[in-house]
């Protein structure tokens, strides 16, 4: 990475928190991600969902792109299940490459149906949390492929935070707010082998017919990992359809 580079995005850092302690709209703040990261990161376009406490659902609340948007305001779908659950719950940058491919393994995602109808192609992923209250998530996403590194994450989740900050300070005006609060993350819940995510922390040790070892308990999944399971499952060497998750 470039010194310019870097400074570029300490300034972008220093105008985004000023906008944050000036209290801001939220609206603008994300306008003001939006231009800054445009150039940086190549970001095509960007949205903003947030977490609805009572229910548990995600909810696209924002979106700017320089092309049309399917995936709008409103649209909603529960994070429980979801790849976004272990997003939140990891408290990490998700980056993928390829979303036509997860599409493929995924086709029942209908969030990823129209952001890629919408011409996304890679996206990086941020929690929105603020202090014990997780808010939501701010999305990063270009229209090529592999367009997002682990060296973009830190400078992306910095940018979260300052978000998660003034989605907060706006919440509190506007009403008082008791945090949101997920389902523990270290409840075991079994979900069926194709809905299997990399990340996902196995609860069991999974063994093939044969009883030969394949992952033990604690191994955190990998893409490999997974598509290798769903394999061994069409094939008929492994019996069990559902695998305890974490």
């Amino acid at each position: 990475m470039s010194t310019e580079t870097c400074v570029t995005r300490d300034q972008t850092i220093s105008s985004i928190t000023a906008l944050v302690a000036e209290e801001a709209p939220v609206e603008s703040i994300l306008d003001a991600i939006y231009e800054a990261t445009h150039h940086q990161m190549s970001v095509d376009r960007l949205g903003w969902a947030e977490i609805e406490p009572e229910t548990h659902y995600v909810v696209a609340r924002w979106a700017r792109s320089g092309d049309r948007t399917l995936l709008r305001r409103g649209f909603q779908a529960p994070i429980w299940g979801s790849s976004l659950y272990f997003v939140m719950k990891q408290r990490k940058p998700r980056v993928m490459d390829d979303l036509l491919k997860y599409l493929e393994h995924r086709p029942q995602s209908r969030s990823t149906r129209l952001i890629t109808a919408e011409g996304v192609r890679s996206s990086l992923t941020c929690p929105l949390i603020c202090g014990q209250s997780e808010l939501g998530f701010l999305f990063f996403s270009s229209f090529k492929a592999n367009t997002f590194s682990a060296d973009d994450a830190p400078f992306a989740m910095a940018i979260a935070n300052l978000l998660a900050l003034a989605i907060r300070n706006a919440s509190i005006e506007n009403q008082a707010e008791e945090p949101v609060v997920l389902p523990n993350c270290a409840k075991r819940h079994r979900l069926p082998i194709h809905e299997l995510e990399p990340g996902m922390i196995l609860n069991e040790s999974l063994k093939s017919n044969k009883d030969n070892l394949l992952l033990a308990s604690g191994h955190e999944l990998t893409a490999h990992s997974v598509e290798r399971l769903r394999e061994m499952h069409r094939d008929g060497e492994i019996e069990f359809a559902m695998v305890e998750v974490q």
